[in-house]
């Protein structure tokens, strides 16, 4: 980056309300790799961003807040490509420093680079995924800056359902640093990554713990039990007690690495989930050997103040204690990776997650993307191609497979997460029989919705959306496991909490009462007839929360409006789970 840069007229921030003497999100976000060295980065760094060779804001921002949220004290979207140049001096405590200093980023939006003391250490491209950079242990201060990008829905990166121009079930773009920066140090010899592999079947763990040196000899410890192992090694060991993990009761192994001087804790859920007949040979989702209808809502993740990011880990929490109050047993996460705490909670608390691969490419095509939706027989993988699906970029194909296993390998020690959607209605879908076939092939016990919606491919589901149809019959010629990954979406626009002017959704409701109404029809009735009539084994509803120009949620934006009678939305729900017969 040239240090002369042309300045215009500077933006003014919006600094009200954003206090830059705190630090948000600063509890340990990564509980599954849990160090016993922690420094919180967030909160106040420089920024600096660069329009067409012009400085157009110099001030501070509040990480790990987007810049277009308000969260961030900027609160402005700029223009496609503009740089981001974030800058922070780092202190290292002398009680802090062991033999290795490691600096955890856990998301930035679209493509980065990190320097470190003026010497670039790091280039990303990859904005769902975490990345790490190190610094010498000598170093006991340094200046950290970190360059970015955000090309959003103008390039092949990855994007979820992020636009340059909002509009109808498209949202605002979340550029800059939008997760947790933090910052440990290692000692010599280091624990990198832990693989643990719980068996239902055989009531035992196979493990790997990964280190930066091989055979090296340390403890794990499984709910306080002592176990060896040698570093780099699959090993297996018996369980110490028989204790499956579900909603109802969430049982979650502790778990602690002793490497020399490094230590780890994680934990690990025991559960088994499959596809198998029922007595009547319908193909259905089976959880610990029992057959296990999901009935969840559709969570796209978005905040009101932080766009893509929570301020407090608490509106997790709240997010996922909601849907089950109302009667509700999954989320799916929409084409987003949500932080490292959500997953933590989503264990903890007991609820089944369905978790999609955000989705890349240029921008789509209307007519490519939409045509299935009214022509069923248009869905099917004969009918796409690198062209019509706006994935002709290589290396933007090539970007998501790589993507795909990360998202895989990062959170597979989660129990909450029951099935990955890989790509959803076509939004920039390619080879999905072929990424299928090599994703089950490496992860035979995962369950994969390959294309949810439509342009249907080789999966473990038949997967569905049905809004404006609600009781469309699709065949299936394959017999799988039914499932309506997207249904409902019964808008209802709440007077003072609907702070945007679109108002997108597939059926309108005009008042509480309606919105109740229409929404228990559709579950206690068009789609509780499926369930034994057309062996549906899940249902996933638009939506959680209202966000932005789409007001389908069963809460507002802001969180602070409940859209429908929770006792009859709860009675609807229980009346559906009912249906599913029990072997």
């Amino acid at each position: 980056m040239k240090k002369e840069i042309n300045k215009c007229k500077l933006y003014s921030s919006l600094q009200e309300g954003v206090d830059f003497n705190s630090i948000p999100l600063s509890s340990y976000p990564r509980m599954q790799f849990k160090r016993d060295s922690y420094i919180c980065l967030n909160g106040k760094w420089d920024l600096s961003i660069i329009e067409n060779g012009k400085v157009v804001y110099q001030g501070n921002v509040m990480i790990p807040y987007a810049i277009e949220s308000s969260l961030s004290g900027v609160n402005k979207a700029f223009s496609k490509g503009a740089t981001y140049i974030y800058s922070k001096k780092i202190n290292v405590p002398s009680n802090f420093t062991k033999d290795k200093i490691i600096i955890n980023f856990e998301g930035v939006d679209q493509v980065c680079k990190v320097f470190v003391d003026e010497k670039e250490v790091k280039e990303n491209h990859f904005p769902y995924l975490p990345f790490q950079v190190e610094v010498e242990v000598f170093k006991r201060s340094f200046n950290l800056r970190v360059e970015v990008k955000d090309y959003t829905d103008s390039s092949y990166y990855s994007r979820g359902k992020q636009v340059l121009k909002p509009h109808s079930f498209s949202y605002s773009s979340s550029s800059g640093i939008y997760k947790n920066v933090y910052m440990e140090s290692v000692p010599s010899t280091y624990i990198t990554k832990l693989d643990l592999y719980p068996s239902y079947d055989k009531r035992t763990l196979k493990f790997n713990i990964h280190s930066n040196k091989d055979e090296k000899e340390g403890k794990i410890y499984i709910d306080e039990k002592e176990y060896e192992f040698i570093t780099n090694m699959d090993m297996e060991i018996d369980l110490p007690h028989f204790s499956p993990w579900d909603i109802s009761s969430p049982y979650l192994y502790k778990v602690r690495v002793v490497l020399e001087d490094d230590e780890v804790e994680s934990y690990f859920g025991l559960r088994k989930i499959e596809i198998r007949k029922d007595k009547q040979g319908i193909r259905r989702i089976y959880l610990n050997n029992k057959p296990q209808f999901l009935l969840g809502l559709l969570n796209q993740g978005y905040y009101l103040d932080g766009n893509l990011t929570p301020k407090s880990y608490s509106d997790f929490l709240k997010d996922i204690q909601l849907a089950k109050r109302l009667g509700f047993n999954c989320l799916r996460i929409h084409v987003k990776v949500e932080m490292d705490y959500f997953y933590y909670l989503a264990d903890k608390e007991g609820i089944y997650l369905i978790q999609d691969f955000p989705n890349g490419g240029r921008s789509y095509h209307f007519y490519n993307i939409a045509i299935p939706r009214l022509f069923p027989s248009k869905s099917k993988e004969e009918n796409i191609n690198y062209k019509k699906m706006s994935r002709e970029d290589k290396q933007g194909r090539e970007n998501f497979k790589f993507e795909a296993n990360s998202y895989l390998d990062n959170l597979k020690n989660h129990p909450s997460i029951l099935i990955w959607t890989i790509f959803n209605e076509g939004w920039g879908e390619f080879d999905p029989s072929l990424i299928y076939s090599q994703l089950k092939a490496k992860y035979p016990s995962f369950l994969f919705d390959t294309a949810s919606g439509w342009y249907d491919a080789n999966s473990d589901f038949f997967s569905i959306h049905t809004y404006t149809l609600p009781s469309l019959k699709r065949k299936d010629k394959k017999n799988r496991c039914f499932i309506i990954s997207e249904g409902g979406g019964v808008s209802y626009k709440v007077k003072n909490h609907s702070l945007f002017k679109g108002f997108f959704g597939h059926q309108v409701a005009f008042s509480f009462k309606s919105f109740t109404k229409k929404n228990v029809k559709l579950i206690s009735k068009v789609f509780y007839k499926q369930v034994q009539s057309l062996g549906l084994s899940g249902l996933i509803l638009t939506q959680l929360s209202d966000v932005e120009t789409e007001y389908n949620g069963f809460v507002t934006f802001d969180r602070k409006v409940i859209k429908g009678d929770e006792k009859l939305i709860k009675e609807a729900c229980e009346k559906l789970l009912s249906s599913l017969e029990v072997d």
